[in-house]
């Protein structure tokens, strides 16, 4: 009885990579993104360059626009 699932329980599809990082021209499944313009980087990119994009741990500013965003 393991593989059965009630009514309307949909088996979930595994995230699939949207697009390659800028930055290491790696697919990745997360992107930290900017609120306020198009930019993106992955997670080992911002990882990385952690003095770029953590000035506290909880935001981070965008080089593109330079505003303020959450991590």
């Amino acid at each position: 009885m393991g593989g059965l699932r009630g009514p309307g329980k949909a088996r979930r599809k595994r995230s699939q990579p949207r697009e390659a990082c800028p930055y290491c021209r790696r697919p990745a499944l997360f992107f930290h993104q900017c609120r306020y313009c198009d930019f993106f980087i992955c997670q080992g990119c911002a990882e990385d360059n952690d003095k770029i994009f953590s000035c506290n741990s909880i935001t981070w500013p965008c080089p593109a626009c330079g505003k303020s965003n959450s991590f």
